[in-house]
């Protein structure tokens, strides 16, 4: 008869306090300075969504010669683009980047020219945490930063 020697299959109660007293101490020294950054750099993505998404409809409007409008969601802080009564695209920032939204207008058109359509500039202001960008887009529908 053979005899089979017991392997440990998990880690002490010991070795689990070590590692997450160690994790804490790291976290708790990075921590605000992480958060900072990370709310940041998540706060330039979602600026750079917004960018895109705007460029995109302009294109759009010029490719299928019509009017294109991106609506803002400030409650969800959600970008919807819809074209001849459809929605094409819909980009929800805060769901996906909790970030919040903020804008002084509820949409911005895209003339089939591409040029914007309307008479307003509009100002969107995007932030999480500490962090805020602000976004321009003047009334022919270019974007400033």
């Amino acid at each position: 008869m053979r005899s089979f020697a017991m392997t440990r299959a998990g880690h002490t109660l010991v070795e689990v306090a070590a590692t997450l007293a160690v994790a804490a101490v790291l976290l708790a020294a990075i921590g605000p300075a992480g958060r900072r950054a990370l709310d940041a750099n998540t706060v330039r993505a979602a600026r750079d969504d917004v960018d895109a998404t705007l460029e995109d409809a302009r294109r759009r409007a010029q490719w299928r010669g019509q009017r294109v409008d991106v609506r803002f969601d400030t409650t969800t802080a959600t970008l919807r683009m819809i074209g001849g009564g459809d929605t094409i695209l819909t980009r929800p920032l805060g769901a996906v980047l909790a970030v919040r939204l903020s804008a002084d207008r509820s949409n911005i058109a895209y003339a089939p020219s591409g040029l914007g359509f309307g008479v307003a500039n509009a100002r969107l202001i995007l932030s999480r945490g500490a962090s805020a960008d602000t976004l321009w887009i003047s009334r022919l529908g270019r974007v400033r930063r």
